[in-house]
């Protein structure tokens, strides 16, 4: 499935992607907060840039490795709109 050259299949990648990192960052951060350890403080925003940034992995990997340009351009077109409506949104 991840093996075809297709913007909508980068745009899909492009959300899902930072989306589970989201979940990840968010549930640390919750769970961090209800036990004894320093929590581990990132707010909404930090949250989201960070999730969306680090969308820079799958754009390498379908650019560079895997040589599919239209799948590579949409998760890039993905994560710049995420970046630009973060900062725009905060």
């Amino acid at each position: 499935m991840f093996k075809r050259n297709s913007f909508w299949l980068g745009l899909l990648i492009g959300l899902v992607f930072p989306s589970i990192l989201f979940g990840i960052l968010y549930s640390l951060n919750y769970y961090t907060k209800l036990f004894d350890h320093p929590p581990v403080i990132l707010s909404i925003q930090k949250m989201m840039f960070v999730s969306s940034a680090l969308n820079i992995l799958p754009i390498r990997y379908y650019f560079k490795h895997a040589d599919f340009e239209k799948t590579g351009q949409g998760i890039l077109f993905i994560t710049v709109f995420l970046v630009v409506m973060i900062i725009l949104a905060f």
